[in-house]
């Protein structure tokens, strides 16, 4: 996966996801120890609309890619008036 310009791996997806299984068997030891830190954090701070689903996160990821893309277009838009 992939969110304002980092790749994210097995791991912060699955529990992202709500995945226990799968965040369990992709963390490593430092993650595992830590994962009830994580969760409650998640639980804290983090909006619903970033977290829950497989789909949400795709969701989440490609709002942010897309607002990503849209300022690089604005920021190129504005170079190529100055240079005029």
């Amino acid at each position: 996966m992939y969110t304002e310009g980092f790749g994210v791996g097995g791991f912060v997806t699955a529990v992202l996801a709500n995945d226990l299984v799968r965040a369990v068997q992709v963390a490593d030891s430092v993650n595992t120890q830590f994962l009830p830190n994580i969760v409650a954090y998640m639980l804290s701070n983090v909006s619903p609309e970033m977290w829950g689903s497989y789909e949400i996160v795709a969701a989440h990821y490609k709002r942010m890619k897309d607002k990503k893309m849209a300022a690089a277009s604005r920021k190129v838009r504005r170079v190529k008036k100055t240079r005029k």
